[in-house]
């Protein structure tokens, strides 16, 4: 199993390494905070999903109740330019 760009994690055997990462990067966007440290502590290979800076830059945001950046620039598009 690659992480990152090609690192590799040892041990990465059975059906959840099958599973590309992006698919279990978007299941654990629906967990909480608690939730995710919990699931990353089983293994190796969630641990380093669960690692992904990209998942914690919605997840935080979210679960103290304010807008992800990313939206914020997706908003950005819809924002008529200033006079």
């Amino acid at each position: 199993m690659e992480v990152d760009g090609g690192e590799s994690i040892a041990g990465a055997e059975g059906p959840f390494w099958e599973l590309p990462l992006e698919l279990v990067v978007w299941v654990f966007s629906f967990l909480d905070i608690p939730s995710l440290l919990r699931v990353s502590a089983t293994c190796s290979y969630f641990h380093a999903a669960a690692a992904l800076p990209e998942l914690w830059g919605e997840l935080v945001p979210r679960e103290l109740g304010q807008e992800p950046i990313s939206s914020l620039f997706l908003n950005l598009a819809d924002t008529p330019p200033a006079s």
